[in-house]
């Protein structure tokens, strides 16, 4: 809020209050409650900080209420009522925000108030907003706006996008040989104009010598005299064939190692079960003859006991020692040659 050129200027708060704001708080010179506070020494009255400082600037300052001299050293801050004016509720000054609180709090709630009319940032906009009506403009409708092209990625404000495009290298755009193509970018294609002042064509189409498929080309065999013209689609067929029966070629290799691998595992995979039956067989076989063996053991423990005894008797005759050793060999042979343990002899 300014003042005139003979008046002090303005310091108080100039919001709108939710209560009446006692006639203490009010400064004698704006009238509006105090905005850091200062009371004068003697007389007490009390003005706005900012208020003060312009009346201290005239040649003779005097107090606004008693008309008595003002000096700076008469003049000190008044904590107390700064609080107490701090204390005071009032509301949002922006229009349509519902929010009220303590007026030391109203700074801070207008920096975040999405109410709160702003000024676009982008460069060369003078639009004013509210806050929350500010980022979608700002984004999405703003002429003045950056954007990238699709094509060439360049930066440029929005208004200008018509132009840019009109010169964009990287703007695709039709084949003149009218082979179809609708996609190619601008810098590939140079249109067949003759300069003003030469009158000579400019270079030849980036995308018909190199690209188009419509484009007549000479024989690959024309260093052995074929004068025949063919276009790139005859070529480019011929050269994917190639490619084609090569792969193939490849497929069929890889197929035939793939086979004698699966071979080469099957008769490993047979040979490993004809093993295990070999293997149990055995064992079965060990299981059979581990009760004979221990029977025919113990038919011939006995006889060797009778052989010992009686080699100890001094009387005892060589032929009857003979003639029970003779009887006990029968068991011991047939002991050791049972299956399987008949192949230690063998």
């Amino acid at each position: 809020m300014a003042a005139s050129p003979n008046l002090p200027e303005l310091g108080g708060y100039d919001y709108e209050f939710t209560g009446k704001v006692p006639v203490n708080c009010e400064c004698l010179v704006c009238h509006l409650p105090m905005k850091d506070p200062v009371q004068i020494v003697g007389c007490g009255h009390r003005l706005c900080n900012i208020c003060m400082e312009s009346l201290l600037r005239r040649p003779s300052p005097l107090c606004p209420a008693d008309r008595e001299p003002l000096s700076r050293e008469k003049i000190f801050p008044d904590s107390a009522h700064r609080r107490e004016i701090l204390d005071l509720t009032v509301k949002c000054p922006h229009f349509g925000c519902s929010w009220t609180g303590e007026l030391r709090a109203v700074e801070k709630h207008q920096s975040e108030c999405l109410l709160k009319e702003v000024q676009c940032s982008n460069s060369g906009c003078t639009e004013r907003l509210t806050k929350k009506d500010m980022t979608v403009h700002e984004s999405f409708e703003c002429s003045w706006r950056k954007i990238s092209c699709e094509h060439c990625q360049e930066s440029f404000v929005f208004h200008e996008k018509r132009k840019h495009l009109e010169d964009c290298q990287k703007f695709p755009v039709q084949c003149t040989n009218k082979c179809g193509l609708r996609a190619i970018p601008r810098e590939k294609v140079c249109l067949h104009r003759f300069m003003l002042t030469l009158n000579v064509p400019q270079l030849l189409e980036v995308h018909i010598r190199d690209e188009c498929l419509e484009t007549e080309v000479h024989c690959e065999y024309r260093n052995f005299g074929c004068d025949a013209m063919v276009n790139n689609l005859v070529s480019l067929v011929k050269e994917q064939s190639q490619q084609i029966e090569q792969l193939v070629a490849q497929v069929k290799e890889q197929s035939q190692e793939r086979e004698r691998l699966v071979a080469q595992v099957t008769e490993e995979s047979q040979q490993r079960e004809r093993l295990e039956a070999q293997v149990k067989e055995l064992s079965q076989q060990t299981e059979q003859l581990v009760p004979q063996v221990k029977k025919e053991s113990q038919q011939s423990e006995p006889l060797a006991a009778r052989a010992r005894r009686r080699r100890r008797r001094p009387n005892t005759s060589c032929s009857q020692v003979k003639e029970e050793s003779q009887q006990s060999e029968p068991l011991a042979f047939s002991f050791l040659h049972q299956r399987p343990y008949s192949n230690l002899f063998r």
